[in-house]
């Protein structure tokens, strides 16, 4: 069937181009219902019957040639008579004879009638012929009725009125339609089409008035099941059942398929259940057509739009890229129900629609396409019928974001009128969007269509007047007068133009005379082309289409080579730089077309681009069937990226229901009008008979509206904005409108006032600012002077020519006598038609204002005809050419006035404005009474403006929403534990300001920390470290203050102690109080005076004193105050302790001692008593290096001297003086030297020995140390079993390198009490903190970072980024300017901007941009959104780009300290090559609004629905009795990473096995720990630890087999040769996979790929492949994962998703049998969008995805629970992730400091709570009673349940299991 459409579409498509009747390419596609469409009939011979052809209503004379030829003549050929032919085997249809047109030598040959007089205009007509052919060994070929029309000025044209695919073996019934508009001089009928020497006959022709037809009806659809998938057994949960194989092909099933929907259906479909990963495969493909298939006819309904949806792969194997399709068997005819292309073995969506509107007998769908002999996958098929009404309502409102605009109308008045409480009607009278038609030069002849046009459309483009195969058909024979006459209709109804087309494409399209030329005589003809067109028109088309449909034709490329596509852009842009030039392609938005994806007019484009082509517009034509919302949408999104304007530009859609046709008109309409990246949308038509598709009209033939046109307007209608109500008491009127043209109407009690205004886009405010006049009538202040000229020409001047003024006496040398009754001027000498009279009006014009002009004139002298007079506006500037402005004209004849009215309106004001009056013709002499012109706008001042602002101290409103933020706070009570002697715990959090001014706040002032190096103030620290400062203070009591309620218990007596100075304008002493604030429930704040201190500038004070509060009231606040208002009060520190020094722990409140110190002798006072050297030797010391090295503290210091081994140090044993499960704080003042050695690690180090002689070595801390200075080195260990010995030691620094140790203190670790959560007054969420983001003002608020050079271009994409879209919904469009940076001569430069002030310490900042970078990059580069924090540097986001395409970068950060100096700026590409950044974006994340949406998809994810059906006893019997069910397990895997050490401590054993259900082994399955030395194997670690998981029925991950990152690697397996490296490989895999064979579910197998190559770099590319190939040999029941880290978050292009994705399917094309996806998830800041986005990424490989490390960290232990709650729940929600495994949980046995749910000794933190709370939100229960059928229903999460079933007589418990499934479980429960 294909082959025989394509053959038929060549042959028609010669035909109908050699006689001038090119069509678009929306015809082509019709062409495949000539087999099916109901126009075209068959006749079978044998079933002749009588044709009544010469009723009364036929205008054919002599219809069945009945009276011989008679009226009838031959076209150009020869015409005979039959009764029959080939004897006989060819005999009538109907009647006795028919004609034949024969000895044919054109194709245009036939049969002709004149009907002149016959036919009326502006009415329809039928036509009907019986035909078929005969001769010149043709079987099949096209017949036309065409008619040709010659109007009074004998200008022709050709209507083409229908054709047919006749045959020679039957008469075929040829249908159509045809409509005249003026009065022609003649008219003629003819059949032509059939190649030379083919034979036309014809046995009847019928032409009558076209019947009535009655308005369809709309189809009646009963319960639409919308969202219903039609498909059965589409998730294989009952294997292949109801499936197929279609043809010899073989089906089975397999897992392995992304377990989500394809993108575009769950745009669709909402929140809804995940697939089931199973998928067909179907091998065995012995053709293309071979798949799977199923029966779907009874589930169809008749008029519904269903959407398809699935993932297709395929197999190995393929050498080009491969199509597969879904498609329809409706009735034996193919239907597409959508198509993709690629050429990988990556999951891929198909997507597309389709409509039955028939009832069909047979339906199937099948899915074919890839080349024989590949294997076909499919997964998750979904055919429902889409609502589209749900669509429209979320369209609305993005419209609303996109479309309008927020105004207030500000009035002013003068005292003779009060304009509040005036009522204002404001209604729009035009929407400024551009919505157009195709016109055709017979069109604009039927004024019925001329008005409807004018009246709806403000756009037009030409059918096919401008075509090259129209404008010179023939060589050298051009034809502009059409294109003229269309130009000049259009620019009398103010009507903008698009030019289409220079060129096309498309071979069928061309005329024969161009195919036929040489290569040198087609470049001469393409270049006059060019030359002749864009020179006659210049100016005069906004657009150009330059070479049509390039996706689907290379005729010119094939000819002339690739260049000549690029070459006809730039010659157009150069003969015509103002007109933007457009691609123009179809099938792009539809998924019908693989040779059209928007991934291939991408590519198109931007090859384009690269050979310089200025394409400035991306043309979508829109022959769209059957519209699907998200399909348009998503391929709109994908265009969007190029930032260029998307157009329809050929827009229709057709279905024979009106109103099935009207609805898919307005799902293009809105989709388009919705989108930000869509300027425009222009119809392909639309009034019947004068389209080139049938059933797509608007307007009926013969003018009557359809049900598509109502719905046309009834849009065009809701898109305009009307407001009423009464100016308030400030004198403004709010509302918010499209953008267009407005009227206004002003209602006083004494007059109404009606004004015309214009909302245009933008964001920047629209201020007309005018006051209002008004005068004793209605008529505004005339700005032209001396405007009657009773002055003579005072204030005017002839404009290189003379004139004169006449009076009424004096006019009858003239002949005219005055309007006005006064004088007029007369204008001649005229040279010119420009050559007028001026008057200079520059001062008397304001900005913005409309002013009316009207303007009395006539003409005199020689002159024939009516010529035009014309105002117009000289308007001048320095340094720029002189410009023109229109306002109006008028036509004028001899002795009569005239009126030139007209509006202008200017938004700035130029250098001198001239208004002037010209026009007629030379010679002629131009008369003018009067000039009045005056403003329009008397009464308002219009402000537009995209935001509204509130005082700082306000809420802010969003949405129409007002959001108000709670805050509770935790109370606890917590012993202060002070430290033995005299130094009590302070309870100041951030006492001395290292932090910032975290958990302090200033008191209605303002405050800041400065630092020793950035000193504005000008006193040095006294700590030596910051202090704070408090400045714009207005009163005394302004200061610093931090509320301290939970540090404080009732009875203590606490010491206070303040270092404070000041600063400013001070003469004198003042005083600095330190004071309490008590507030309580139902009573006045209290205060508390505690001490103060007298200060003078330049000098630090201590304000000390104490206190005690008998009871903790509900909030207790201390701060510091004092200083007259305006000084600045500086803090340094603050200290608040207990002043009890009592040693006894007894004490039950306020303080107590803590333990002793565990060293003994921690500062070698007793010299090196109890120290010993660890494989070295220790010496003490007093001083070294002549005196240059002494002591911190104390007297003398150690050294660990003669160090051959890294581990080498000095050490204590601590045994017995160390308990389990306590924790102990390490400090030690160390630094290094000798050996040349200036900077070094040095660690210390816990040893341990078990009662098993087992050994331990744990990590306490690390330090930077090096031979300039001591540091200090802190950290913590736990000891969980009951050591035999425990010593700790320094070690680290390479061997001859000396470690020196002042100090070492092993201390029972304090109590820290736990964070407060912050408190963030107006979090903002998702306003954006940069300033210009639009670039609407230019490059203010950005500088360049380093001597680059920053400008503002347009061309970036308006719509948001889809991650920055997923957080923020819809939003305004982006402008589309970007910032382009040039001469950049370093990776960081790039554009910055200070955004310090605007940031909030812990809330969680989302970024977003596009990015793009210039030509001539020689690789991949890096693109960073980055900050600087105080000069450190702080990753926003990267990207890695290749192209020069737009993409996205998104990241994330959090700043949980206070900063003094913040700049974000973006760099990264190399050196010399531009980047251009658009729409930056930093805005706070509104978690607790995702979390909403989140718990929705899990619940259409993880739940599923429960039937308990009890049995055992009668239902009756159990009717009503009593149900509970509680959930005891959820079954989604959520584990952690444990260590050897933590299963000796039962209290986190306790926690691990309460809270998880699987485990991972952090190192002790690491080939490092396994074999740390050659031939030296430890497993007695992991042996232990799977023996307790399995004790505990714990599952286990195997991580990891392998580590490609070098650092990991050990120094023996290093140092192998190749040989050796793999031998030791091999051994690994066997020796580990033999011993554990089973016992691991899954295994790393080569951790961190993307992040190192070592056993690549040494092995081959190959080695990776064999690693998991010898795996699943070895051990074939564990899955095998790849496992990578930063591939959530955005912040690294070593591994984004995208690589990811390409990495494990290289791995699968080498064979690995990667079975998993690992995803580390050690995230910083995390937001959901971002991480949700990745993950959809990936799913498309079909592969299980794990977070296998997950940890995130904060100081902020509320901040840190709040992370870990968005990880977790964005991993529960999406469908395609399998399980989550934490990093560790407990403080001190976790990699990642700040990370854990439970401290060091057993407190379950907030981020702890957090977790438990979540894990009981996903434990369902359901209580109720048994229904009169014995059944009990519920949806529950997976999982293990309880049943309690209690009766009269008994209580019963039962167990049963929720396993994963869509279908409703039932579970039978035995009583």
């Amino acid at each position: 069937m294909e082959i025989f459409f394509l053959s038929l579409l060549f042959h028609l498509s010669l035909f109908v181009f050699q006689w001038g009747f090119p069509v678009e390419s929306v015809s082509l596609p019709n062409l495949l219902a000539l087999e099916t469409n109901p126009s075209f009939h068959v006749i079978n011979q044998s079933k002749r019957t009588a044709h009544h052809a010469n009723g009364s209503n036929n205008i054919i004379l002599n219809p069945i040639f009945e009276d011989g030829l008679s009226n009838w003549s031959a076209k150009g050929c020869d015409i005979l008579l039959h009764e029959s032919m080939e004897d006989g085997k060819v005999l009538p249809l109907n009647g006795k004879f028919f004609a034949s047109a024969t000895n044919r030598t054109r194709s245009w040959n036939g049969i002709e009638q004149e009907i002149t007089g016959r036919v009326q205009p502006n009415l329809a007509y039928e036509v009907t012929a019986a035909v078929r052919i005969y001769g010149g060994n043709v079987s099949s070929a096209g017949i036309q009725a065409t008619l040709w029309v010659q109007s009074p000025d004998i200008h022709e044209q050709y209507i083409r009125i229908a054709i047919l695919q006749a045959t020679d073996k039957d008469w075929g019934q040829l249908q159509g339609k045809f409509l005249l508009n003026g009065s022609p001089l003649r008219v003629i009928i003819f059949l032509e089409g059939p190649p030379p020497g083919t034979d036309i006959l014809i046995n009847n022709l019928v032409v009558k008035h076209a019947e009535k037809v009655p308005p369809s009806l709309r189809p009646l659809i009963k319960n639409e099941p919308f969202g219903v998938n039609i498909v059965e057994n589409s998730n294989l949960d009952d294997g292949i059942n109801g499936w197929f194989p279609l043809g010899n092909c073989s089906l089975s099933m397999e897992f392995g398929s992304p377990i989500e929907l394809p993108p575009m259906a769950r745009n669709s479909l909402g929140f809804h259940e995940r697939l089931s990963g199973q998928y067909i495969r179907v091998t065995n493909r012995a053709d293309t057509w071979m798949g799977p298939a199923q029966m779907i006819s009874g589930k169809l309904k008749l008029h519904l739009t269903y959407q398809v949806s699935a993932w297709v792969r395929i197999g190995p194997g393929s050498t080009r890229p491969q199509v597969v399709n879904v498609a329809l068997s409706v009735d034996g005819n193919w239907v597409n129900g959508g198509q993709v292309e690629f050429n990988d073995e990556s999951w891929h969506e198909v997507g597309g629609s389709f409509r039955i509107d028939k009832q069909p007998s047979n339906v199937m769908v099948y899915i074919q396409g890839p080349a024989a002999g590949l294997d076909l996958m499919v997964a998750g098929l979904w055919i429902f019928p889409v609502d589209r009404r749900a669509r429209f309502k979320l369209l609305k409102k993005q419209t609303d974001k996109i479309r309008k605009r927020d105004l207030i109308l500000k009035f002013s008045s003068s005292e003779a009128v009060n304009v509040s409480g005036a009522f204002v009607k404001v209604e729009q009278i035009q929407n400024s969007f551009p919505f157009g038609s195709c016109i055709t030069r017979r069109a604009i002849d039927n004024e019925d269509l001329v008005r409807f046009l004018v009246k709806n459309f403000n756009w037009v483009v030409f059918g096919n007047e401008l075509k090259w195969s129209w404008t010179e058909p023939q060589q050298g024979n051009f034809n502009y007068n059409d294109a003229d006459e269309l130009l000049d209709f259009c620019k009398n109804h103010n009507l903008e133009i698009r030019g289409h087309c220079i060129f096309w494409e498309v071979e069928y399209a061309i005329q024969p005379w161009v195919q036929g030329l040489n290569n040198s005589g087609l470049i001469t003809a393409v270049q006059n082309r060019l030359a002749h067109l864009l020179t006659r028109y210049k100016g005069k088309f906004r657009h150009y289409d330059v070479d049509n449909e390039m996706l689907h034709g290379s005729f010119y490329k094939d000819r002339l080579g690739k260049d000549i596509q690029a070459t006809m852009f730039r010659t157009s842009h150069q003969l015509d730089p103002s007109a933007t030039l457009f691609v123009n392609d179809y099938h792009i938005e539809d998924g019908s077309d693989v040779r059209s994806s928007p991934e291939e007019y991408i590519h198109q484009i931007l090859d384009l681009q690269q050979q310089g082509a200025p394409v400035g517009g991306i043309g979508i034509q829109g022959h769209i069937d059957n519209p699907v919302g998200p399909i348009v949408s998503s391929a709109l999104d994908k265009l969007g990226t190029l930032g260029l304007p998307i157009w329809f530009t050929e827009l229709d859609v057709s279905s024979t229901n009106e109103f099935v046709r009207a609805d898919d008109l307005e799902v293009m309409l809105r989709e388009a009008y919705a989108h930000p990246s869509v300027e425009g949308i222009i119809l392909w038509g639309f009034w019947e008979l004068y389209m080139s598709r049938e059933n797509a009209q608007l307007v009926n033939a013969e003018g009557k509206i359809n049900a598509a046109g109502k719905r046309y307007l009834a849009l065009k209608k809701e898109w305009l904005s009307n407001a009423r109500g009464y100016i308030d008491a400030q004198g403004e009127f709010r509302f918010r409108g499209f953008y267009g043209t407005y009227n206004i109407e002003i209602n006083f009690p004494t007059m109404k006032i009606n004004r015309t205004f214009v909302v245009d886009k933008g964001e920047s405010p629209l201020d007309i600012n005018q006051k209002m006049i008004h005068p004793s009538g209605n008529t505004a202040a005339n700005i032209i002077v001396n405007h009657d000229f009773s002055d003579g020409l005072n204030s005017w001047h002839p404009n290189c020519c003379n004139a004169f003024v006449v009076s009424a006496e004096s006019s009858n040398q003239i002949g005219l006598s005055p309007k006005s009754g006064g004088n007029y001027a007369v204008v001649k000498n005229r040279t010119e038609h420009w050559q007028g009279l001026e008057q200079d009006i520059t001062g008397r014009i304001s900005p913005g204002c409309t002013y009316k002009v009207s303007a009395c004139v006539g003409v005199s002298g020689p002159l024939s005809g009516s010529p035009d007079v014309i105002a117009t506006l000289k308007l001048e500037n320095h340094g720029s050419p002189t410009s023109y402005l229109f306002i109006a004209k008028t036509s004028t004849s001899k002795g009569k006035w005239e009126t030139v009215e007209g509006t202008f309106s200017l938004s700035c004001v130029p250098k001198q404005i001239i208004f002037y009056l010209e026009g007629p013709p030379p010679g002629v002499e131009l008369l003018i009474d009067s000039v009045v012109s005056n403003i329009a706008l008397q009464h308002f001042i219009l402000f537009l403006t995209e935001y509204i602002m509130f005082d700082f101290l306000m809420p802010k409103v969003y949405s129409g929403q007002l959001t108000i933020i709670f805050f509770s706070w935790l109370n606890f009570n917590q012993k202060m534990i002070c430290p033995r002697g005299d130094s009590a715990v302070n309870i100041v959090v951030n006492h001395d300001f290292s932090n910032g001014l975290y958990s302090w706040h200033p008191n209605c002032c303002n405050g800041f920390v400065v630092s020793a190096e950035s000193n504005p103030v000008g006193l040095s620290p006294k700590s030596g470290g910051n202090y704070a400062v408090i400045k714009n203070r207005t009163k005394q009591w302004q200061g610093l203050e931090q509320d301290i309620t939970s540090r404080i218990s009732p009875g203590v007596t606490y010491s206070v102690s303040a270092c404070v100075a000041v600063s400013g304008p001070l003469s004198g002493c003042t005083d600095v109080m330190a004071t309490l604030k008590l507030i309580n429930l139902g009573s006045a704040p209290s205060y508390l005076f505690i001490g103060k201190t007298s200060v003078s500038k330049g000098k630090w004070e201590m304000v000390e004193g104490t206190f005690s509060l008998s009871t903790v009231p509900k909030r207790v606040i201390f701060y510091l105050e004092g200083p007259p208002p305006s000084v600045e009060l500086l803090i340094d520190s603050v200290v608040i302790s207990c002043s009890i020094s009592s040693k006894s722990e007894s004490t039950s409140i306020g303080c107590s001692i803590a333990g002793d110190e565990i060293i003994i002798n921690p500062q070698f006072l007793d010299g090196l008593s109890n120290w010993s050297g660890r494989g070295c030797k220790v010496v003490l010391h007093d001083s070294m290096a002549d005196g240059k090295i002494v002591p911190q503290t104390g007297k003398v210091f150690a050294s660990a001297t003669e160090r051959t081994q890294s581990w080498n140090g000095i050490q204590q044993e601590i045994t017995g003086r160390v308990q389990r499960k306590l924790a102990y704080d390490v400090t030690a003042i160390v630094r290094i030297y000798g050996n040349n050695v200036t900077t070094a690690t040095v660690q210390a180090t816990l040893w341990v020995q078990t009662p098993d002689r087992r050994e331990q070595y744990i990590g306490i801390a690390k330090i930077q140390a090096t031979d300039k200075n001591w540091v200090q080195l802190q950290g913590k260990f736990l000891l969980n079993g009951s050591p035999s010995r425990v010593v700790i030691y320094l070690e680290g620094p390479p061997p001859g390198t000396d470690i020196l140790v002042n100090v070492l203190s092993v201390k029972h670790a304090e109590k820290i009490p736990p964070s407060p959560p912050p408190v963030i007054e107006n979090p903002d969420y998702g306003v954006n903190i940069i300033t210009n983001s639009q670039l609407s003002d230019g490059t203010n608020g950005w500088f360049p970072l380093g001597n680059c050079n920053l400008s503002v271009a347009l061309g970036s994409p308006h719509v948001l980024p889809p991650m920055a879209r997923a957080s923020l919904g819809a939003s305004e469009p982006l402008s589309g300017f970007y910032i382009l940076v040039k001469n950049r001569t370093q990776t960081w430069m790039g554009p910055a901007q200070m955004i310090t002030d605007k940031l909030k310490l812990f809330l969680t900042y989302q970024v977003s941009a596009w990015v793009r970078i210039g030509s001539g990059a020689s690789g991949s580069q890096n693109v960073n959104v980055a900050l600087s924090v105080d000069g450190q540097w702080v990753n926003g986001g990267q990207v890695e780009i290749i192209d020069g395409r737009w993409h996205e970068i998104g990241g994330s950060f959090r700043i949980e300290k206070q900063p003094s100096k913040v700049m974000v700026y973006i760099q990264g590409p190399a050196a010399g090559l531009d980047l251009m950044v658009a729409g930056l974006q930093i805005f706070t994340v509104d978690r607790v609004a995702r979390f909403k949406h989140l718990a929705r998809q899990t619940d259409m994810t993880r739940k599923r629905d429960v039937v308990l059906q009890f049995s055992g006893s009668s239902s009756s019997s159990l009717f009503g009795t009593s149900v509970k069910v509680t959930q005891t397990q959820n079954s989604f895997p959520i584990g952690s990473c444990i260590k050897r050490t933590i299963i000796d401590n039962e209290d986190i054993v306790d926690f691990f096995v309460k809270n998880f259900n699987w485990a991972v082994f952090e190192n002790e399955l690491k080939w490092y720990w396994t074999e740390p030395q050659r031939g030296n194997f430890n497993y007695k670690d992991a042996d232990d630890m799977l023996a307790f998981c399995q004790d505990h029925k714990i599952e286990t991950r195997g991580h990891c087999i392998f580590w490609e990152v070098q650092s990991t690697v050990q120094q023996w397996i290093q140092a192998l040769n190749k040989k050796d490296l793999m031998t030791a490989v091999q051994n690994r895999l066997t020796g580990l996979l033999t011993r554990y064979k089973g016992k691991f579910r899954h295994y790393d197998v080569n951790n961190e790929m993307l992040h190192g190559s070592f056993y690549q770099d040494r092995l081959g590319k190959d080695i990776r492949s064999y690693m998991f190939k010898t795996a699943n040999q070895l051990d074939p029941s564990a899955t095998l994962f790849v496992n990578e880290y930063h591939v959530e978050d955005g912040c690294d292009t070593r591994s984004y998703p995208e690589k990811y994705i390409e990495h494990i399917l290289d791995l699968k094309q080498q064979g690995a049998p990667v079975g998993g996806i690992g995803i580390q998830g050690h995230i910083d800041n995390p937001v959901g969008p971002v991480v949700s986005d990745a993950l959809d990424k990936l799913d498309v490989l079909g592969l299980p995805i794990w977070f296998t490390e997950l940890d995130v960290s904060s100081i902020n232990e509320h901040v840190r629970g709040e992370d870990l709650e968005v990880m977790l729940r964005e991993a529960f929600a999406h469908p395609a992730v399998e399980g989550v495994m934490l990093w560790g949980f407990w403080e001190l046995f976790m990699s990642r400091e700040n990370a854990h749910l439970v401290d060091a000794e057993g407190e379950i933190n907030e981020t702890g709570k957090r977790f438990l709370a979540l894990k009981r939100e996903w434990l369902s229960h359901a209580h109720g009673r048994i229904d009169i059928q014995g059944q009990f229903e519920f949806r529950g999460f997976h999982g293990t349940y309880v049943v309690e079933i209690e009766t009269e007589t008994d209580k019963v418990s039962k167990t049963f299991v929720v396993d994963k499934g869509d279908s409703q479980l039932v579970v039978s429960i035995g009583l």
